[in-house]
């Protein structure tokens, strides 16, 4: 049964949903897009808005990465810095105070 489920959704739900989500939206002169009346609209400013934000941090995160590719020599020496000193600390660690194994009498 729950394969049946599965494949009924596969098949007729999936689509439906993808199909509504990739359709294009109305957009007015300016290439903003304009919100339906009615409570819809006010979902579209949320969305609009939410769209704006995630584009906007997207972006920045696009652009360090970048920067991070620029500068590939100096990032390898800190991760290996990094590495190291997690090496050196993990190293100075005292043993453990509890038995590694325990006898049965």
């Amino acid at each position: 049964m729950a394969l049946a489920l599965s494949v009924l959704v596969a098949l007729t739900l999936t689509p439906a949903l993808c199909a509504t989500l990739l359709k294009p939206h109305a957009v007015d002169a300016d290439g903003a897009r304009v919100r339906r009346p009615g409570l819809l609209g006010r979902l579209d400013g949320f969305f609009i808005g939410f769209n704006r934000h995630f584009d906007r941090n997207a972006d920045r995160c696009q652009r360090r990465v970048a920067g991070i590719l620029r500068r590939g020599g100096r990032t390898l020496l800190v991760y290996l810095l990094i590495g190291g000193a997690t090496a050196a600390l993990y190293a100075r660690l005292p043993p453990p105070s509890c038995p590694t194994r325990t006898r049965a009498s």
